[in-house]
């Protein structure tokens, strides 16, 4: 399934995207050992915070089908994070519009970076 990436991010397009692999997750998760070492090389998506990596990988939580018990949401819904913010993450502290902002800004920076090829 392609991203839906034009140049700009369109979050309804993007939703709808998610949505449909949302369908396929239970089956299908794209893992990607050179876009998750990636991730780790990044400073923590979050502005206000700013650590300098390396950062973990953070899966995005709480978005139906996407994670719960023994089940990761897919590499491409991840975005990297400092051991705080991470743990925020987990303790249920970060919102899940929140969450998709900094998938965005991470798989914007992929396409950018030439870690992800858009078609």
């Amino acid at each position: 399934m392609a991203l839906p990436y034009d140049g700009q991010w369109d979050m309804v397009r993007y939703g709808k995207w998610v949505n449909e692999l949302n369908q396929q997750q239970k089956t299908m998760a794209w893992r990607s050992s050179k876009y998750s070492a990636w991730i780790r090389t990044l400073p923590c998506a979050f502005p206000e915070c700013g650590k300098v990596g390396p950062s973990h990988q953070c899966h995005i939580k709480g978005a139906g089908n996407f994670s719960g018990i023994a089940l990761k949401a897919s590499d491409i819904l991840s975005f990297p994070g400092c051991m705080d913010c991470h743990d925020k993450l987990h303790a249920g502290e970060i919102p899940l519009e929140r969450q998709f902002e900094m998938v965005c800004r991470t798989v914007s920076r992929a396409v950018q970076d030439g870690i992800l090829k858009v078609k």
